[in-house]
């Protein structure tokens, strides 16, 4: 066992040069059944578990709360000396739950007959009567992926039926590897030791033929494996009984951030893994003289590299719509700068491609990156091709930008919070290395808005908002305006606004270009808002209409939690109130400076009220990504005393 390389993967270091091989390591000679394309025995290593159909040892109310618990769910993943995969695996349910039993009602896979044999063990069928009944199943030929028709694929279809809470449903199935992969003979995999439904025998064998090694690495969790040796294979097993449910909701952070799991892999360097994602997704440089003509004409009018760099970076995201041409869906490599310009389309890895070459092309450095995204979860895996998105970090005037073009209409330099604090594996000619990508500065916030305004007799706002967005929230507005007439952008902005000040209505608009991804998106617009204030007798209550107040809603509705709660990785806003008061009125009590900090934020709140007027600034900022389940308490505390800041009126009385 050994934890390095995931540990080594977030130290920048100096590049590392390519290697063909994923482990070093050369497989041996053929297996037979691998020759003879033939299914290979592996409950050799694991022998097959067993249930009682007739008398589930789990009471039924307890299945029904989860909509289904699982009998068994065992897992074998077998690497053999010919660098060839066998993987199994059998699971037994008991169903409940509307959702979970159409989870069922039909099972389909797919293989190629000229790499692979993928067959069904079991599918059979458990009444609540008592009866068994087998799954009906279908074998279909079809066209396997290719340059030219075949009829290499097969597909098999698996229906149960039929399906009513208490079944027991089993399913069992095998798939045998004959040609050693891509990347090279590697067994990579992930196994979770508790789920969203809980389960009462659950196991996972790996197993690993000489010569190779297998890495592991057990996260949120002390598990040990049972190690044994048969021959020459090494098998690892995990086990565990009567695994507890998880209850989750829209607040939790990805499993694999918090949950008990188990991560393999048979290399111990990323080099040929590297190496691989370089070949497929490195700018192809086939169409030189059209990007540089583009990079020309981009430039024109630029006068420095960062304005070079901000024309290159909005043609990169505007002009080029994401996606790919059907024919090309599957395609792992990047596509040629000459079929982006034919259609205007790309994903990720094209879109990131192109901007490198254009970026090139101006005499400004840029390096591509593969990341997995947070949404996917921030604990690092050890040395594979687990990477799902591709971005590129661009080097101008001496600093670091990074960039993402595919994310939709984000500013320069600016990225989704799934792309920030995230390992980046960095690409180039050389070699790669790792880094993290960073946090925004201190100065970055999502949001800026000022107020000036006045408050009638009557507790009538009228006034003007100026607002800037960054981020998410600009990228999301401008995806709203761009391409739409003038009176639509109205309204969007309307509702926009709307949404963010309940009771408010919002008019006479002024913002800038959408098309603008070089600055903030900037708007400002008339505001007016009946009773705002509130006369109760002398007394005039003024509540400052602050922007996404804390409310004890959501998540801290409860004061417990079962599941640690996500935290935006970073989140920053910035309010100023200028409010002109009715004449005659003083203030009375006036709420004092509030300032709160937790591991997970900071927040600053102060009303001052001087020559008929208030004075009003808030700043909060969040910055963390989760907050554990034994500490929850302390940040809904913070949370609290937000929402008491701000919901704290002004009190001002009438002069007498």
């Amino acid at each position: 066992m050994s934890a390095s390389p995931a540990e080594t993967a977030l130290s920048p270091h100096q590049p590392t040069a390519y290697d063909a091989e994923p482990n070093g390591v050369k497989p041996r000679r053929k297996l037979w059944p691998t020759r003879l394309r033939r299914p290979r025995s592996v409950r050799k290593f694991a022998p097959r578990l067993s249930f009682d159909a007739a008398a589930p040892p789990v009471d039924a109310t307890e299945a029904m709360h989860w909509g289904e618990y699982t009998l068994i769910e065992d897992i074998i993943s077998v690497l053999h000396r010919d660098g060839t995969v066998t993987w199994l695996r059998h699971v037994a349910t008991w169903v409940f739950g509307s959702a979970n039993l159409a989870e069922w009602d039909e099972v389909l896979r797919y293989y190629d007959t000229r790499r692979e044999v993928h067959r069904v063990l079991t599918a059979k069928l458990y009444l609540p009567d008592g009866k068994t009944q087998n799954a009906k199943r279908a074998s279909h030929v079809l066209a396997a992926p290719g340059p030219s028709s075949n009829r290499y694929g097969r597909s098999l279809q698996i229906n149960y039926f039929p399906l009513r809470p208490g079944v027991i449903v089993e399913f069992e199935e095998q798939y045998d590897e004959f040609v050693v992969q891509d990347g090279g003979p590697s067994l990579i995999n992930q196994f979770f030791l508790r789920t969203a439904v809980p389960c009462l025998q659950r196991r996972y064998t790996a197993v690993v033929a000489a010569p190779f090694q297998l890495h592991w690495q057990v996260h949120h969790d002390q598990a040990e494996p049972q190690v044994s040796q048969l021959k020459d294979y090494c098998v690892h097993t995990w086990q565990v009984q009567n695994a507890q449910g998880i209850e989750g909701d829209s607040w939790t952070p990805p499993g694999r951030d918090f949950l008990p799991w188990i991560d393999i892999s048979t290399a111990d360097r990323w080099n040929g893994f590297a190496q691989r994602l370089h070949m497929e997704l490195a700018p192809r440089r086939e169409a030189t003289a059209e990007v540089r003509k583009l990079a020309r004409e981009l430039s024109a009018d630029a006068d420095s590299p960062l304005a070079k760099a901000q024309s290159a970076y909005a043609y990169a995201a505007r002009q080029v719509r994401y996606g790919r041409p059907p024919a090309e869906l599957e395609a792992r490599n990047t596509r040629a700068a000459s079929a982006v310009f034919a259609d205007l389309r790309g994903d990720c890895k094209d879109k990131s491609s192109l901007l490198i070459e254009l970026l090139e092309a101006m005499g400004i450095e840029a390096k591509l990156a593969v990341v997995l995204t947070a949404d996917e979860g921030r604990t690092s895996y050890l040395p594979s091709t687990r990477f799902n998105h591709a971005i590129v970090r661009a080097t101008i005037d001496g600093q670091h930008v990074w960039l993402d073009a595919a994310s939709g209409l984000f500013g320069f330099g600016q990225m989704p919070d799934s792309n920030i604090d995230v390992a980046a594996l960095m690409l180039d000619d050389a070699g790669f290395y790792f880094e993290r990508v960073p946090l925004p500065d201190d100065n970055y916030f999502e949001t800026r808005r000022r107020w000036q305004g006045e408050i009638d007799a009557a507790g009538n706002f009228e006034g003007r908002l100026q607002a800037e967005f960054n981020g998410e929230m600009a990228a999301r507005l401008r995806h709203a305006l761009l391409d739409r007439n003038e009176e639509h952008r109205t309204q969007v902005l309307r509702t926009w606004f709307g949404n963010d000040y309940p009771g408010f209505d919002a008019d006479k608009f002024e913002y800038s270009d959408p098309e603008d991804l070089s600055r903030p998106l900037a708007c400002s617009c008339a505001m007016r808002a009946e009773r705002m204030a509130r006369w109760v007798e002398d007394a005039l209550l003024v509540q400052p209409p602050w922007f996404a107040p804390a409310a004890m809603s959501g998540p801290f509705a409860s004061p417990t939690r079962l599941q640690p709660l996500t935290i935006p990785v970073f989140h920053q806003t910035d309010e100023q109130h200028t409010i002109e008061l009715p004449p005659g009125v003083t203030p009375l009590a006036v709420p004092a400076p509030a300032s709160h900090a937790c591991d997970w934020g900071r927040y600053q709140c102060r009303i001052e009220a001087e020559s008929g007027r208030l004075r009003c600034r808030r700043r909060f900022r969040l910055a963390g990504s989760m907050a554990p389940v034994d500490r929850f308490g302390e940040f809904r505390q913070f949370w609290k005393q937000l929402n008491w800041a701000d919901t704290n009126p002004v009190v001002m009385s009438r002069a007498r």
